[in-house]
């Protein structure tokens, strides 16, 4: 048998009253590497009218793996959400929250099932919708409203939430909503926690929620999943005002909570032009062998990513590196500093050439990779 009429049997097959029959043809159709039009639209077929659900479900995975669908196909695939069975609908909004590009008329469609009776048929769409990363902004205006809508159910607002979470850029609009939601304790926890790690994804937010989120990051009595995220937000923000950063390096000079300076240390150490008085004022916690370690870690980050250190600055760190007495975790972060610098003097080479021979093997490895790729020294 050619497989032109093997495919023919097995369409033939699906129209069996024997369900296990119409479940082995389908799975026999699925192993094809490329389906012909009829077998496509006998699938399409089964998977809207057959009487078994595990028929449905089988031609609708293999339907969602075809390189190319017509649409009509899709959109029947879109239709599954609105199935009654629940098991249906499952299988229609994963399909459909794993394909990255999906045709208008399918979203359009998404949007429309957004306002069906049922909440499971509204919380499906939304899975539908997660997939996308460039939704059209009818669809986020109709996500935003099932968000805001007090009488929504709780896990398609969550829905929704995820959906906004995907996209790359969210409007301003999108952006207010959401964190006016956050910031409202009244809000259901779950749905802020939601709302907080969709806000993660966006690379700028306007400065007075940036603000707020510093503040949020800072309340100890604030849900701990919320502070740690407003710090993850914060972290991802590769450029941030200059009256925030002197703000937050304020609050980690003057407060004595361990963990918020860790956070701070962290969220400057992402700045790569960092003020030269909160480079001054990072020196002393670099040189003080008492300071916990992970803040240092932080700081020796945040003074790698300056690439013209002040000479003052520069000099600190050489005399740390001679200083006998000096603890040589001091040490090790002083050449890992330099060792970020674009150009150093000749002074500094010469430091960092005697560090290569020092007996510890890290300070010495440090040394020798601070000066690696290095070109002709420059005198100060």
């Amino acid at each position: 048998m050619n497989n032109i009429r093997k495919i023919q049997y097995f369409i033939e097959e699906l129209k069996s009253r024997d369900k296990y029959v119409r479940r082995t043809a389908v799975q026999a159709l699925g192993k094809q590497k490329t389906l012909l039009s009829k077998a496509m639209a006998s699938l399409t077929f089964s998977m809207q009218k057959d009487d078994c659900e595990y028929v449905r479900a089988e031609a609708a995975w293999i339907l969602s793996r075809q390189e190319t669908v017509p649409l009509e196909t899709v959109l029947a695939l879109v239709a599954l959400v609105k199935d009654k069975s629940s098991y249906i609908r499952d299988v229609g909004a994963t399909i459909l929250s794993i394909k990255k590009m999906l045709p208008d008329e399918a979203i359009a469609a998404l949007i429309f099932a957004m306002e069906h009776e049922y909440e499971e048929v509204r919380w499906s769409a939304t899975r539908g919708l997660s997939g996308q990363r460039m939704l059209p902004y009818k669809a986020i205006l109709a996500l935003i409203f099932s968000i805001t809508k007090e009488d929504e159910d709780r896990d398609v607002r969550i829905g929704a939430v995820k959906a906004l979470a995907n996209q790359k850029v969210l409007p301003p609009q999108a952006i207010s909503v959401l964190f006016s939601l956050l910031m409202n304790k009244k809000e259901k926890a779950k749905v802020r926690e939601e709302i907080a790690k969709a806000l993660q994804n966006q690379k700028t937010l306007p400065v007075e929620m940036i603000e707020t989120l510093v503040l949020l990051m800072m309340k100890e009595d604030e849900i701990a999943i919320i502070r740690e995220t407003a710090y993850q937000i914060l972290v991802r923000q590769k450029k941030l005002p200059l009256e925030i950063v002197l703000n937050l390096n304020d609050i980690m000079m003057k407060n004595e909570g361990k963990y918020i300076r860790i956070m701070i240390a962290s969220i400057l150490s992402r700045q790569k032009m960092l003020p030269t008085k909160i480079i001054q004022d990072f020196i002393p916690i670099i040189l003080n062998k008492d300071e916990n370690i992970f803040i240092r870690h932080e700081i020796t980050n945040a003074l790698k990513h300056q690439k013209m250190l002040p000479p003052d600055t520069i000099l600190a760190l050489c005399s740390a590196i001679e200083d006998k007495e000096a603890e040589k975790n001091v040490k090790w972060d002083a050449i890992l500093i330099l060792g970020g610098q674009r150009t150093l003097p000749y002074n500094v080479i010469s430091i960092l050439d005697i560090a290569t021979k020092n007996k510890d093997g890290h300070i010495s490895r440090a040394a020798t990779e601070a000066l690696a790729g290095r070109g002709s020294a420059s005198d100060v």
